[in-house]
């Protein structure tokens, strides 16, 4: 975060707490060590099951934190927290601590070595570092929008709009 100078008052954490339909308890650990680096007030419990990963219906998974970035105009990031989708807080960063092997049965067998994992969100935190309002706007993908564009006639708003709605599609 110093490094790329973000405003560490517009930075917010999430953190798993817990699901009890799976007899998992609230990650304190991690929120209470966010408490050291982050202010208490942008440390939120789990957003949505986000913040427990899995690859898939078995094989490793484990609790996350999120690290965010209010884009807001009014540093109002708690209100974004609990409105993921408004598009105002970006995620920038994650860490997965993967701990468990989920069984076939759902039952959560502890590994005996733990590890982390880390996903950057490099598209986003270019476009923050670059001041843009999309990733889609990012210096990288000029030149390829621009000659899809003179190939193709139509405007780069058009094209940035099928793109996302191509990768949508493809993601969801």
């Amino acid at each position: 975060m110093q490094k790329y100078k973000l405003p560490q008052s517009r930075i917010y954490a999430s953190y798993f707490s817990g699901d009890m339909s799976s007899c998992l308890s609230s990650d304190d650990e991690s929120r209470n060590t966010l408490q050291k680096y982050i202010g208490a007030e942008r440390i939120l419990p789990s957003m949505s099951k986000v913040d427990f990963w899995m690859p898939g219906e078995t094989g490793p998974c484990g609790p996350c934190i999120g690290f965010f970035l209010d884009c807001s105009d009014n540093n109002d990031g708690v209100d974004s927290v609990r409105n993921i989708t408004d598009g105002k807080l970006v995620e920038i960063c994650r860490l997965v601590f993967v701990e468990f092997d989920r069984q076939a049965d759902g039952v959560l067998e502890p590994f005996q070595a733990k590890h982390v994992l880390t996903g950057i969100n490099l598209e986003c935190l270019a476009a923050i570092l670059q001041k843009k309002e999309s990733h889609y706007d990012l210096d990288v993908y000029a030149y390829v929008i621009r000659q899809v564009y003179w190939v193709s006639r139509i405007t780069q708003v058009r094209l940035v709009l099928l793109i996302q709605m191509e990768l949508i599609r493809h993601t969801a």
